[in-house]
This record gives structure tokens, C-alpha cells and sequence, in this order.
């Protein structure tokens, strides 16, 4: 599991630090799957409701998206094609079993 947002603040405390001055020397895996914004909200909106203990950092849902064989990958990033054919996927899933009020 992978969110970029807390990567890039990584990156950033590390080379501020000085354990390493180029991007390149950082290895991600292009099969990691990554926690999106929406992954927090389903989260967050889950712990409020079902009182679950969770960190809301959008871990259980982005596992969730994975299991399901349906979650977005980096790799799925390198092409625009397969990109919005992942998130088409992922989103019509996550459509289907939004809790309904």
C-alpha cells in the first residue's frame, strides 16, 4: 500500500535530513497499490458510524480495492488508457456497494 501524499512528505523529511539527494535512489514497486483520497473518506465516514477503531488513513478500504482485484496500482498510473479503465472499475464497484441511506 501506497499514498502518495504521505510518500512525497517522506521524501521530503528524508532528503531534508540528507539520506538521499535523488529521487532515483528511492525503489518503488510498480505493483504497490495506492490509497487514494477516497479511500480516507470511506474510512473516516465508516469510524463514525460503526465505531470500528480504525486511523482513517484509508488502509482498510485501499486493502478492500486490492482483495477485490479491482484497486489502483502504480503502474496503472504510467497510462492514461489503463488508468481510466482502473478507476472506472474501481469507481463502479464502490458505486455498488456504498452504503445506501
Amino acid at each position: 500500500m501506497l499514498d502518495p501524499s504521505v510518500l512525497i512528505g517522506e521524501m521530503t523529511g528524508l532528503k531534508k535530513r540528507g539520506y538521499f539527494k535523488d529521487d532515483s535512489q528511492l525503489m518503488i514497486s510498480e505493483e504497490a497499490h495506492l490509497i487514494l483520497p477516497y479511500h480516507r473518506k470511506i474510512d473516516v465516514a465508516r469510524e463514525r458510524t460503526l465505531k470500528i477503531g480504525t486511523t482513517g488513513r484509508g488502509i482498510g478500504p485501499a486493502y478492500e480495492d486490492k482483495v477485490a482485484r479491482c484497486g489502483i496500482r502504480v503502474v496503472d498510473l504510467m497510462d492514461e488508457k489503463v488508468f481510466r479503465k482502473s478507476w472506472k472499475r474501481t469507481f463502479c464497484r464502490r458505486m455498488f456497494t456504498w452504503p445506501r441511506s
